[in-house]
């Protein structure tokens, strides 16, 4: 039996635990030194992860109160956000905008966003961090400091987006009422298109001055009418004075030069008016061969007279056939814009009524919404959320040291043994 004052003291025990470290240093450095290179080596290779948070501000307890929905319970936000449809829905936008990216040229190009296989596994890359009972942090994680910031502020869009679809019940009504005011926009625009086109189709200001011509035209004729009834009745005033003569004296019935004088202003009269004088058919008065009877000449220019008003009557008649045809025109051009204004008229009516009602809807959409907003959008995080590879390597390193100690105390001759 060993007596009390034979075993070792406290500080016998030390002093023999420091010369037997001290006779095996050497391993111990050499397995402080391995730990140092694996250490290294693990922070050099390990990929690198980075973290991006967006901050959401939750409604106040005040606001909250005041519903009657899901909101109201502050501890559904967080499962909210990672909900099945939260997470499908940021996993189909991140899949167009990684598409939209692979389009982009070479100097604007944006890495993009790296995604599971399926959007369940979002879970993985996706943490919700209650800050407060008011915040909520939104972490997201990738390879890419871009992508993790882009993939937090996806996120907390799309968590905005469902909270006000899923819970707000004005956005529905808001949607079809948008799409109400978009139609009358396109209606009116079409009818003021089909206004333009009908008013290039008729020109009606060019019909009027057509219409106006062709009355211009028509008094002409008018009066062209009425000189040659004149020179009509003069005619035959002379004719009864020559018939009521003896045949022998019904030269004497007329002045000297009356008939050449009336010929002559018949013949001035022009078939078209404001043209000049044309002369139909003339024919010589008297001839030295041959004079002509007095009545003879009546009649010629009688005759005269009744073609010239023939003419007349044509020109008077297309005339008024034409005026018909653009006053029929212009009345069918005015009744079709009076139609077309009377339609553009309701719609802008219906227009404005809609843009009210819009207008008061979107103002009650504000104060009845849910005081869920973005506070800081994620920035781009500038460090890994890895060690750094110094502190990897001296964590290595000590903890080689540590092992190369326990190896010592624990076996001590074996120790020695693979030192030799």
């Amino acid at each position: 039996m060993t007596s009390p004052l034979s075993r070792p003291t406290y500080q016998q025990e030390l002093r023999q635990l420091g010369r037997m470290l001290g006779r095996h240093r050497g391993f111990i450095v050499v397995l402080g030194l391995v730990g140092v290179v694996m250490g290294g080596l693990w922070g050099w290779t390990a990929p690198k992860r980075y973290s991006a948070s967006a901050m959401l501000l939750l409604p106040t307890t005040t606001a909250s109160s005041n519903t009657s929905n899901v909101l109201s319970d502050r501890r559904s936000f967080r499962p909210l956000c990672t909900s099945d449809l939260v997470l499908q829905e940021v996993y189909q936008q991140a899949q167009q905008l990684n598409k939209a990216a692979a389009t982009q040229p070479t100097s604007s190009h944006r890495p993009r966003i790296p995604l599971p296989r399926t959007w369940q596994q979002l879970n993985g890359m996706l943490i919700v961090n209650v800050i407060s009972n008011d915040l909520l942090s939104l972490e997201a994680r990738a390879d890419h400091p871009q992508a993790a910031q882009r993939l937090a502020n996806l996120w907390s869009r799309v968590v905005i987006q469902t909270i006000d679809q899923l819970h707000n019940p004005l956005d529905e009504y808001l949607k079809q009422l948008q799409e109400q005011v978009e139609q009358a926009r396109s209606e009116q625009v079409t009818l003021m298109k089909a206004l333009q086109e009908l008013d290039l189709e008729h020109d009606a200001a060019t019909r009027q001055a057509e219409m106006e011509q062709i009355r211009a035209f028509l008094n002409t004729l008018l009066a062209a009418q009425q000189r040659l009834g004149v020179l009509r009745g003069e005619a035959q005033t002379w004719q009864k004075a020559i018939e009521s003569r003896s045949p022998g004296q019904a030269a004497d019935a007329l002045p000297p030069g009356t008939l050449e004088h009336l010929h002559r202003r018949v013949m001035a009269e022009p078939v078209i008016p404001n043209s000049q004088p044309t002369v139909v058919e003339p024919m010589p008065l008297d001839t030295p061969a041959v004079a002509i009877p007095p009545q003879t000449q009546l009649q010629q220019i009688l005759a005269l007279i009744d073609r010239k008003e023939q003419i007349l009557s044509q020109h008077e008649q297309q005339g008024r056939q034409r005026l018909n045809e653009l006053g029929q025109a212009l009345a069918q051009y005015q009744r079709e814009r009076f139609l077309l204004d009377e339609q553009s008229r309701q719609v802008g009516q219906r227009l404005n009524l809609l843009t009210t009602q819009l207008t008061a809807l979107q103002a009650q959409q504000v104060s009845q919404r849910q005081a869920v907003r973005l506070l800081n959008e994620a920035p781009e995080p500038s460090q890994p959320l890895n060690l750094p590879t110094p502190l990897l390597g001296l964590a290595g390193g000590l903890a080689g040291v540590l092992i190369g100690i326990g190896l010592v105390m624990v076996r001590g001759p074996a120790v020695a043994t693979l030192k030799h």
